[in-house]
C-alpha cells in the first residue's frame, strides 16, 4: 500500500546511499589510440539534521497504524451492521410467518363463524367481528410482508447482493 511504501523511503532516507560508476573507453586521439579506465565511488552518509528524517520516519509509521485502525473501525462497524440487517431480516421472516399461520387458523374460524350464522346459531354482530378479526388479520399479514422486504432489501444492500438474488438463512 501507499502508506508502507512511504514508510520504505523515510527508512531508506536514514540509510548511506552508494554508488559504484565504472567506464571503460577505448578510441584514439590525435592520432594515436589509447584505452581509459574510470572509476567513481560515492557514498552519502545523511548526517543529522534536527531529527527530520527520523521524525519523517516516525510519523509516517504513525499514519499507517492510524490509518490500519481506521480501516479495523470501519470493518467492525460494516460487521455489526451487516449482523443487525441479518437478525432483523429473521425476526421480521419469523414475524411473517407467524402471522400468516395465524390468518390461516383464522380463515377456518371464520368459515366456522359464516356457517353458525348462516345457521342463525351466533349474532350478526359476533359474526362481524370474526370477519373484523381476520380483516385485521389479513392487514397485519400485508405489513408484515413489506417489512420482510424491507429488511430483505437492507441485507441485500450490506451483502451487496443485486435484488433479484434469494436470500437463504438458517433459523436461529
Amino acid at each position: 500500500t501507499l502508506a508502507k511504501r512511504r514508510i520504505l523511503v523515510a527508512a531508506r532516507e536514514l540509510l548511506p546511499e552508494a554508488t559504484f560508476n565504472f567506464e571503460l573507453r577505448e578510441g584514439s586521439l590525435s592520432g594515436l589510440a589509447f584505452k581509459g579506465d574510470d572509476y567513481r565511488f560515492t557514498l552519502n552518509v545523511p548526517i543529522f539534521r534536527g531529527g527530520i528524517l527520523w521524525n519523517t520516519f516516525l510519523r509516517e509509521r504513525a499514519e499507517l497504524r492510524a490509518a490500519e485502525k481506521e480501516y479495523e473501525g470501519v470493518l467492525n462497524e460494516l460487521v455489526d451492521e451487516t449482523a443487525k440487517a441479518y437478525f432483523e431480516y429473521n425476526r421480521t421472516k419469523e414475524v411473517y410467518l407467524d402471522k400468516k399461520r395465524m390468518l390461516e387458523r383464522s380463515l377456518v374460524k371464520h368459515r366456522q363463524s359464516r356457517q353458525k350464522y348462516e345457521q342463525a346459531l351466533i349474532s350478526e354482530i359476533e359474526h362481524l367481528n370474526v370477519e373484523s378479526l381476520v380483516g385485521q388479520l389479513q392487514y397485519d399479514v400485508e405489513t408484515a410482508e413489506q417489512e420482510l422486504e424491507l429488511a430483505k432489501l437492507e441485507l441485500q444492500r450490506y451483502l451487496d447482493l443485486d435484488v433479484e438474488d434469494e436470500i437463504q438463512i438458517a433459523p436461529l
